[in-house]
């Protein structure tokens, strides 16, 4: 038999604490699940740099992303670009209000 661990008030004050804390932390502190497409050699290139860098492929995307959009690499997306992001956008929102509809 597993022996429960007791908790104590000190524990969920902590807890409370922590919880206010994750709730109250800028955008940038939070990971958003979205879904998208890419092509598949756009994957595999991806893939293989992450491999290399040794991170998740995931997390080598994040970067790349923030690295153009956040950190200022690109000071405008060209037509292409804007065009790509709204498309995008476009997804999300769709995503959005499908789910939202179904709930």
């Amino acid at each position: 038999m597993v022996k429960q661990k007791k908790i104590t008030k000190e524990m969920e004050d902590q807890f409370l604490r922590d919880a206010e804390a994750a709730l109250n932390a800028p955008r940038s502190a939070h990971k958003i699940r979205i879904t998208t497409m890419v092509d598949g050699d756009v994957l595999d290139a991806l893939k293989k740099e992450a491999k290399k860098q040794k991170v998740p492929y995931q997390t080598l995307l994040n970067m790349a992303l923030r690295e153009m959009f956040i950190e200022g690499k690109i000071k405008k997306p060209n037509a292409q670009a804007q065009l790509l992001i709204h498309k995008i956008s476009d997804v999300i929102l769709h995503d959005f209000e499908v789910k939202k509809a179904k709930a």
